[in-house]
């Protein structure tokens, strides 16, 4: 049917950790010249939200990791919405598609802030360290796709970032593709493991 969006749910592929999620909301940070990253507290991030998320710290995972405190949240935030209540527009919350593009574009801008010039490690432990370092890099470089497919129609902006990023020296991509190979933890999808077929 023209004109209705199709954009799949769930938003993220998977839950982030405590660490990434203050990374991702950061990385908006490095848009601005000259500025450097400054991580909010995550007591600040629930707060901001309405406490209507918490850290998960006794699930079973390796790290914390940030969860709706209801699945009734999770399907408000996902349900489509028409109304506007005291000048706070649900329109582009609830529009997947949206999402999937503030998400596309936060995980590009990281991955081209953390990883600049750097060449793909030549060691498991040097990878590790670099995803230690940038606890967000590892779900930008795996799911930046996925959320690009999931938006729909490209902005210009989004388009030319996307240009630019696919542009960038095959150096820079190749860091990007090895951090794609990293698998995870058998049953944990938070936990890379770097060393495993390295």
């Amino acid at each position: 049917v023209t004109g209705v969006k199709t954009c799949a749910l769930p938003i993220s592929q998977r839950p982030l950790t405590t660490t990434e999620l203050q990374h991702a909301l950061a990385a908006e940070e490095l848009r601005r010249p000259g500025s450097d990253l400054e991580l909010d507290s995550i007591a600040v991030i629930l707060g901001a939200c309405a406490n209507l998320i918490f850290e998960d710290s006794y699930a079973n995972h390796a790290w914390p990791i940030i969860r709706p405190i209801h699945y009734s949240v999770q399907e408000f935030f996902t349900g489509v919405h028409t109304d506007v209540r005291s000048r706070f527009d649900l329109d582009n919350i609830s529009d997947s598609c949206h999402v999937h593009g503030e998400l596309a574009t936060t995980c590009i801008l990281y991955l081209e802030s953390n990883l600049g010039d750097r060449h793909p490690c030549s060691d498991w432990w040097s990878l590790w360290e670099r995803m230690l370092s940038h606890p967000f890099l590892w779900y930008a470089a795996r799911f930046f796709d996925y959320h690009l497919l999931r938006h729909g129609d490209f902005s210009r902006d989004l388009a030319r970032q996307i240009t630019t990023f696919l542009h960038r020296p095959s150096s820079f991509l190749a860091t990007v593709l090895q951090l794609r190979a990293v698998p995870h933890l058998s049953g944990v999808l938070q936990r890379p493991l770097p060393r495993q077929e390295f």
